[in-house]
């Protein structure tokens, strides 16, 4: 009898203690799995996978460290520096996550505690790479702050080119027009005349930023550009613009608005009594939202509101609404990589219609691929894909029986060399083609320039 409880107890205690050990599994998340995931940038799906598992296992070093790892990959700064902070009540020696630590607080824009973690860093004689790294966020911090102070930029550069077609006409018009209109033997003459010719300009500029505090933030902008034709002197060009705007930033989010103004000054060849002028003008309003996604990733939205205006040829004044939404990715890779990428639709609605009833408003989608590498302190490379393609709203617009349509594409192929932190050199070649139903439309254009740049201060 006795013998028979006693198996009965020992039973209870084994399911008991079995009991136990499951719950426990139960409530201890797989931190194998979680590593890999972040490994392979899926720190989205490891923080899921780490999070419900929080309550039990806060407080484990390890457990902590790979949810603020995965936190801090995907983008969640402020849990990361939570999850961080008990790892190095434990482990103040974690040198890994004090590193991440001071990462997150860079992210969220609290200079003061990443700077203080990445000294403490720095007392802790970390390996070579990892010294590199924290000298590199804190050089990064001194920017940050002068940027949050009111600060005045200005440049000034000179610009000397060779541009292969500076009306960006066809070359052979004369069969253009008859392969477009049916109309033999017509002559260009004016602005229709295909053109090349070397040049040389000089720009100006100046930024002005005033933070209002560590969120708001007013800046104003002047730019002037001069632009001299050795032999094509009445194609000369004048541009002046202005842009006023306003930032909020929250966190990872930073909101953006702003008002801007351009006039563009050109006499050109017209073949028109009395003459007429190529100067136009524009007005603008814009906004634009850009989310940090991670260190390295930020996403952004945009939309412009453009008035264009050209004094002698009124048939081209047009509102213009534009929308699109940008990637901007940064590698850890050698070269420290970085691309842009863009797409964009505007609709641009004319003022004025033709004799025969049509205007010239049109729809516009296009992407562009923008890319720089730095290959050492001194040199830098950069690179843009742009395509763009442009469809006539009316029948009539430029061709009688046939609606529009342009498929533009464009290359830039550049190096800037820094002479010292003031004054670089940039090389640059440009390279488009627009590709037309419409034979006249079709053109090609080569722009190759050698830029000198002053920066101030």
């Amino acid at each position: 009898m006795l013998e028979s409880t006693f198996k009965k107890i020992s039973l209870a205690l084994v399911c008991l203690v079995l009991s136990g050990v499951a719950q426990s599994a139960e409530k201890t998340a797989d931190l194998q799995q979680a590593k890999a995931l972040v490994s392979t940038g899926k720190a989205a799906e490891a923080y899921e996978l780490l999070l419900p598992f929080e309550f039990y296992q806060a407080g484990d070093p390890e457990y902590d460290y790979l949810l603020g790892l995965a936190a801090l990959d995907s983008g969640k700064y402020n849990a990361a520096t939570l999850a961080f902070e008990r790892v190095l009540a434990v482990n103040p020696n974690h040198a890994g996550a004090r590193l991440d630590f001071a990462r997150a607080y860079f992210a969220l824009k609290d200079l003061e505690r990443a700077e203080e973690q990445f000294k403490i860093i720095l007392t802790q004689d970390p390996p070579s790479a990892a010294k590199k790294a924290v000298n590199e966020y804190l050089e990064k911090i001194v920017e940050l702050r002068k940027a949050q102070n009111p600060a005045l930029k200005a440049y000034v550069e000179g610009v000397v080119g060779y541009d292969s077609n500076l009306t960006n006409v066809s070359r052979d018009f004369t069969n253009a027009v008859f392969q477009s209109y049916s109309l033999p033997n017509v002559q260009p003459t004016g602005n229709s005349v295909a053109r090349d010719d070397f040049y040389a300009g000089l720009n100006a500029g100046l930024q002005y930023n005033l933070p209002v505090d560590e969120q708001v933030g007013w800046s104003f902008g002047l730019d002037a550009k001069q632009k001299e034709y050795f032999n094509e002197r009445k194609f000369r060009s004048s541009t002046i613009a202005g842009n006023l705007g306003l930032s909020y930033k929250v966190e990872q989010d930073t909101f953006r608005a702003g008002l801007n103004v351009q006039k563009f000054i050109q006499e050109g060849v017209a073949a028109t009594t009395p003459a007429t002028s190529l100067d136009n003008d524009v007005y603008g309003i814009g906004g634009s939202w850009q989310r940090l996604l991670d260190p390295r990733t930020q996403l952004g939205l945009f939309a412009q509101f453009n008035f264009v205006r050209y004094g002698d040829l009124p048939i081209n004044d047009s509102n213009n609404v534009t929308i699109g939404a940008s990637l901007t990715r940064s590698l850890a890779l050698p070269y420290q990589p970085i691309f842009l990428i863009s797409v964009y639709h505007s609709n641009e609605s004319a003022l004025n219609k033709l004799s025969n009833g049509a205007d010239f408003s049109r729809e516009v989608v296009g992407a562009r691929v923008a890319g720089q590498m730095t290959f050492n302190p001194q040199w830098e490379g950069f690179a843009a894909l742009g395509y763009q393609s442009r469809d006539d709203k009316q029948i009539g617009a430029r061709q009688p029986n046939h609606f529009g349509s342009d498929t533009l594409f464009d290359m830039t192929l550049g190096l800037n060399y820094k002479l010292d932190k003031q004054w670089s050199l940039r090389p640059r070649l440009t390279y488009s083609e627009n590709q037309s139903n419409i034979p006249l439309y079709q053109t090609r254009r080569t722009d190759v320039s050698l830029t000198l740049r002053r920066e101030f201060p």
